[in-house]
């Protein structure tokens, strides 16, 4: 395996997604919890050998409330959009992805 193939898993399951099936992981998923998802972002971080041009998000890996997911179910059936969304919650564009299929607003 090379290491541009084992960056694209660690970013998939970092996103709380399968990468062998590219199903939504369960929620209580080794890979879902807070402490792995950042150790998972540490090692995508630490694996660039050219200087980062972009940061991470600044809740990425944090995990998401109760009233995240109110807040966020509301923006979403108001017509916000992804980019709009990851902007505010402060997190990847995957990340919202997978949370509002989660809630099951759209199909994963």
């Amino acid at each position: 395996m090379d290491i541009i193939r084992a960056k694209e898993i660690i970013s998939i399951l970092a996103e709380g997604v399968d990468p062998t099936t590219g199903e939504i992981l369960p929620e209580d998923s080794v890979c879902n919890k807070a402490e792995i998802v950042r150790a998972l972002y540490t090692v995508l971080n630490s694996l660039d050998t050219k200087k980062r041009t972009k940061t991470l998000p600044a809740n990425a890996g944090k995990p998401w409330t109760k009233e995240d997911d109110s807040k966020l179910k509301e923006l979403y059936e108001a017509g916000m959009s992804t980019k709009e969304l990851s902007a505010e919650f402060e997190r990847s564009s995957g990340s919202i992805t997978s949370r509002l299929a989660r809630l099951g607003l759209i199909k994963d």
